[in-house]
């Protein structure tokens, strides 16, 4: 007897799909990589009493992290985490969430604060 190779139950030795799951019995199944990517927040440039921020999404895939986009800047006060009821603030970050959306990352998850999205897209899909 051999296993299924999607849920695990005996099956006949000559099968070609599972009876239990209906899995066809091939041997071949799907592999699939993802790579990630987490919406954090830069400041470039001090201007006296305000700064300059920018949202970006740093991501890491078969090669290694890199910047998978980022938003326009938006100002905030010195030493201030960015808040989601800032204007310019908000409009930066739903930028950045719309152009990761468009290029084919998918929300996967949020993290400690309010502008910590986490995305996932498929790098690879093959047959192994």
């Amino acid at each position: 007897m051999k296993h299924c190779i999607q849920c695990g139950n005996e099956i006949p030795q000559t099968a070609k799909f599972c009876p239990d799951c209906g899995t066809a019995q091939s041997g071949e199944r799907e592999v699939i990589r993802y790579e990630t990517c987490t919406i954090q927040w830069h400041q470039p440039a001090e201007m006296h009493w305000k700064t300059h921020y920018i949202f970006w999404a740093e991501a890491f895939g078969p090669n290694g992290k890199y910047n998978a986009g980022s938003s326009t800047y938006f100002t905030s006060l010195l030493s201030d985490m960015p808040r989601r009821n800032a204007k310019d603030t908000s409009a930066a970050h739903d930028e950045l969430v719309n152009k990761l959306l468009k290029d084919g990352w998918d929300r996967i998850g949020q993290g400690q604060y309010w502008w910590m999205e986490t995305f996932q897209r498929v790098v690879q899909s093959k047959k192994k």
